[in-house]
């Protein structure tokens, strides 16, 4: 489903099921560019290479759904801002080759303004995926900015990959109450890492 150039949409409830074998990058459930007040709420979304994604989104609510079986990401933010994501669930992804699996993933981009206060909390990730990435390396040698006013609290991770929680140059954000650790079969240890940026 496609959401662009438009404001007030609201998808709410039903299942979104994708084709495992599509690798294409833009295989995605749900995506959102360019527009402003988008909720999706209880959706049951499986079988895609990302489940979610919010592109240069204004005020947004992602809430209440099930990301399943994922060959990358369950819900992606891109130079977005005040966005909640809240009490989804993601479980059972079957990545890709030479993916870096996501349960949640920010960044930014050089041609906007950061993305910036987004709330994420309640959040579940079970399996072979990461946590809650913002990662902030820079884009074809251009930096790409970092992140604002991001709150992360009472998520939880339980992995087998390396990052439960991963917060680089994030100004004036806060990670509280949250819950990382690895399943018996972990590939790499799961760990919270800060680097740079003002974090509480």
């Amino acid at each position: 489903m496609v959401i662009a150039n438009s404001v007030g949409i609201r998808y709410t409830g039903g299942t979104l099921q994708g084709d495992p074998n599509n690798i294409a990058p833009t295989n995605y459930g749900v995506w959102a560019s360019a527009s402003q007040a988008v909720t999706i709420d209880h959706v049951q979304i499986s079988g895609f290479r990302v489940g979610i994604v919010f592109d240069h989104v204004n005020a947004g609510l992602i809430t209440g759904n099930l990301l399943s079986h994922m060959m990358s990401d369950g819900a992606d933010l891109a130079a977005s801002h005040t966005i909640t994501v809240a009490y989804n669930a993601c479980t059972d992804f079957t990545p890709a080759p030479g993916a870096h699996p996501d349960c949640i993933q920010l960044w930014s981009r050089a041609d906007a303004a950061p993305t910036a206060d987004v709330t994420i909390t309640g959040n579940s990730a079970i399996g072979a995926l990461q946590g809650i990435s913002l990662f902030d390396g820079p884009i074809y040698g251009v930096p790409s900015g970092g992140f604002d006013r991001i709150s992360i609290s009472d998520n939880t991770v339980l992995n087998t990959y390396a990052n439960g929680i991963s917060v680089w140059n994030c100004r004036g954000c806060s990670v509280e109450n949250n819950s990382v650790a690895s399943l018996p079969n972990y590939i790499f240890k799961a760990q919270l890492y800060v680097s740079g940026g003002s974090v509480e």
